[in-house]
Parts: C-alpha cells; structure tokens; sequence
C-alpha cells in the first residue's frame, strides 16, 4: 500500500494502529501494509467498525500486529478484541476474495504472480501486473 495511504490509516485509527512504531521483534506493522491500495476501504471500514463498536460498547480498541495479503485473501491479525470482533475481521478477509487488491473493483477472480503467490486482480490490474 502506498505511504499516504498507510498513514492516512494510522492517522484515523492512531489506537489500533498504536504499536507501528515498535521494532519488528515486538510488532509487524512496522512494515505497513503489506497488501495493495485497492484494500483500503475495506481496511478503512473495518477499522472504523472495530472503533464504533468498541467506543459503543466501553471496550478497549484492539491492537494490529500484522496486516497483509496471504494466498489472494486480507490478513488482518489483532492483539485483543472479542468474538464480534473477530467476525468482523473474518467478514472483511471474506470480502477481500472479491475486491481487486490493486484498484478495489469488486470481483470474483484469483491470479497467480509470477512468484506463484495467489492475488485477487481484476482482469485490468492483471495486466499492468498491479502489485
């Protein structure tokens, strides 16, 4: 993902996104997002789901230790957080099966790269190879 995307990101969600600045012994978001700027709303919305529903209900934000892209699917890893919040997670890696990971069109299609790794393109991002 893009710089001023991530840190779009960070800036709006400072608490879920609190522990990026702690070393990679401690925290895997010191490496940003490791997935394509097509996943930002969906980033974006689940964050901000996660923040009503934990401002709503008196509850502390869980923390991300790691967010990427794994076998064509979102990987979005907490510390913290209870089973709402866990559906709420799985729900978003669910629906990035269907949005393009380079332009955030929704779909239905996977596509290997070159190194073999699955990624979730439309048929236009393929093609530029978006990454």
């Amino acid at each position: 993902m893009k710089k001023e995307n991530q840190e779009k990101l960070f800036a709006k969600y400072p608490e879920i996104f609190l522990d990026r600045t702690l070393p990679k012994e401690q925290s895997l978001m010191c490496y940003g997002f490791c997935c394509g700027d097509g996943w930002y709303d969906l980033i974006d919305n689940l964050c901000q789901d996660i923040a009503i529903y934990c401002e709503n209900n008196n509850l502390k934000k869980p923390k991300a230790a790691q967010v990427k892209e794994k076998f064509g699917g979102l990987r979005f890893y907490i510390y913290g957080g209870d089973d709402e919040i866990y559906n709420m997670i799985s729900k978003a890696e669910k629906n990035s099966y269907k949005t393009c990971s380079g332009c955030g069109v929704g779909l239905d299609i996977k596509d290997k790269d070159r190194n073999y790794f699955l990624k979730t393109l439309c048929e236009n991002c393929k093609e530029k190879k978006c990454r």
